[in-house]
């Protein structure tokens, strides 16, 4: 069983992922909006199945990583000593993908989208750098170190190496 920071830390980061999902969906929920805003905005001329293509590849790419998330928190409460560190290097952009998305998220044309980006950019927030601090702690780090080998026993009647014989 894993210690209680490294299992609250594979819980916060898939609690991180679950959220991307949820944004995700939000945006392909709104794509007919967004293509017509887009056309509005052109006044029919451009192709929308290029921002079509765009949000969608985005939706896509977010669960990806959102999928790639869970199967971290899973290995790091494994006790994964390269998760844990695949952990910290993703979470890093991670972190500032949330924070660009809680200070600039979203469009004024779509309100709604906006405040999706920034609730899902506001909790991803602490949720990952909390992960992070948890996989930090004294407790946690003794999960992911090597396990000492066992002390060498001498079998009976065998002299142990280094001591003279009688």
């Amino acid at each position: 069983m894993s210690p209680r920071p490294v299992l609250a830390a594979s819980l916060l980061l898939s609690g991180a992922a679950a959220l991307w999902v949820a944004w995700a969906i939000g945006t392909l929920f709104g794509l007919p909006q967004f293509l017509r805003i887009y056309m509005n905005e052109r006044q029919g001329e451009g192709d929308p199945a290029v921002v079509a293509g765009s949000y969608i590849l985005l939706a896509v790419l977010i669960v990806v990583i959102a999928l790639l998330f869970v199967l971290l928190a899973v290995f790091v409460a494994r006790g994964g000593r390269v998760a844990r560190v695949v952990t910290w290097i993703l979470a890093v952009p991670a972190a500032v993908v949330a924070l660009s998305a809680l200070l600039t998220g979203g469009s004024s044309s779509t309100p709604w989208w906006g405040a999706l980006t920034r609730l899902a950019g506001g909790l991803t927030l602490p949720m990952v750098v909390a992960a992070l601090v948890l996989l930090c702690l004294p407790a946690a780090r003794a999960h992911f170190h090597k396990p000492a080998p066992p002390p060498a026993v001498t079998p009976p009647g065998w002299v142990a190496p280094g001591v003279p014989q009688a």
